[in-house]
Formats: C-alpha cells, sequence, structure tokens
C-alpha cells in the first residue's frame, strides 16, 4: 500500500484538476445534503479544540483586518433593517427590556400599515418608533413597534402618544383606532396584552 501511496496521490491530484467543475459540484452536493452532520461535527471539533481555534480565530482577524472592515461594512450597507434591528435588541438588552422583535416581524408591521406612518399617512423612509418609549421601558417587541416617518419620530420623541397625537396637525381618529387595535389596546387604553 505504502508502495502505491505516491501514484495513488499524483493520479488523484490529476483528476482533480482535470475535472475541477464535477468535483466542485460533487462536493457542493455532498455539502448541502450533509449540512447537519457536518454542521455537527464542526461543532464538536470547535468544542474540543477551543483554545486553538480561539487562537486561529485571533491570528486570522490580526492578518486580515481590512478585508474584515470591507466585508462588515459591505454586509451593513445590504442590510439594514438587520442592521437597525441588532442595535434596537442591543440597546433594549442594556435596559433590560424584551427584545424579541425580529426582521420579518418589521417587514409585516410595516405591511399592516401600508408602508406609510402610522402617524401622518405619509410614504417616507420609515423607522421603527417605540409607542412606548424605552425610557418608559417601552420593549422592542410587535406589541410595542410601529412604523413611522423621522419627522413623527422625532416629534413624538419620548412622549405620552395620548397626550402627543390629538394635539398633531394630521391627527386622524381613524389612524388612532388603527394603532390601538394593532397594539391591543381596549377603550379604556390599557394595553392587553395576550401571553403564551
Amino acid at each position: 500500500m505504502k508502495l502505491h501511496k505516491a501514484e495513488t496521490s499524483k493520479t488523484g491530484k490529476i483528476y482533480r484538476e482535470t475535472h475541477k467543475e464535477k468535483e466542485i459540484k460533487r462536493s457542493k452536493e455532498y455539502r448541502d445534503t450533509h449540512k447537519d452532520k457536518l454542521m455537527k461535527r464542526s461543532e464538536e471539533y470547535c468544542e474540543s479544540h477551543k483554545e486553538e481555534t480561539a487562537r486561529r480565530g485571533k491570528k486570522y482577524r490580526e492578518t486580515h483586518k481590512e478585508e474584515i472592515t470591507k466585508r462588515v461594512k459591505l454586509w451593513a450597507l445590504n442590510n439594514p433593517e438587520k442592521v437597525r434591528n441588532k442595535c434596537q435588541r442591543r440597546r433594549s438588552k442594556k435596559l433590560l427590556l424584551s427584545n424579541t422583535l425580529t426582521v420579518s416581524q418589521w417587514l409585516d408591521i410595516k405591511v399592516e400599515f401600508n408602508n406609510k406612518c402610522c402617524y401622518c399617512s405619509k410614504e417616507l423612509p420609515l423607522e421603527q418608533e417605540h409607542f412606548l418609549a424605552m425610557t418608559k421601558n417601552g420593549e422592542y417587541t410587535t406589541n410595542n413597534i410601529v412604523p413611522c416617518c423621522r419627522s413623527c419620530n422625532a416629534s413624538k420623541g419620548n412622549k405620552d402618544f395620548f397626550i402627543w397625537y390629538p394635539k398633531q396637525k394630521y391627527y386622524s381618529e381613524a389612524r388612532e383606532t388603527k394603532i390601538l387595535k394593532y397594539l391591543n389596546y381596549n377603550k379604556d387604553n390599557i394595553q392587553q396584552l395576550t401571553f403564551i
């Protein structure tokens, strides 16, 4: 067996070079069909080689700083909703507030309000507005986030919706009803949360 090892290795190398596309396709198919198995093996390896993995990761980050920075910036530019979500969740976590809102839930909220500001109904770029401000223990969940334009968000700030909104020139009783219904507020303006 040892006698033929070098020859077999050379033959294999020649085959892989002449059938590159076929080998790449075969390798991709294998990874796709054995995803869970490969992931488990990778996790087990990292767990049993923690120090080595950490050392290798640190070395890679040190020698590829610029490349990593460019990649992260590009990702952030292409994923503004995910970046916003990550920042909001971090802020909520620091304040020990619930922070379960996902990007897909945010997209659903915008659709619920026809991709318009829930307060003035303008079709402007929308921001995630905390109905109850974080400074007043407002969570980062579907029960507390509504879509609004930058102007309305800045105007409302951390003010109480029930005092602030009726004073606005664009106030609409129909929009107020829709907002309160969406957030499960009853006729006494008390939120009725359902716990699962």
